[in-house]
């Protein structure tokens, strides 16, 4: 999922964890985003999470 250079995105939803596929998610330079929610752990086919930025 790429969100990167998204600058205004604050917060990712409490059920990302439905997007039971994901591979890749990238929030290069999302520069407005506080913190991940917990939910985020639940991802067990995440290999790569982009926090550059």
């Amino acid at each position: 999922l790429n969100l990167r250079d998204c600058q205004s995105l604050e917060a990712l939803p409490e059920s990302i964890d439905n997007l039971n596929s994901l591979v890749d998610l990238d929030l290069y330079t999302c520069r407005s985003l506080k913190a991940l929610p917990e939910s985020i752990g639940n991802l067990n086919s995440l290999v790569k999470l982009n926090l550059y930025g």
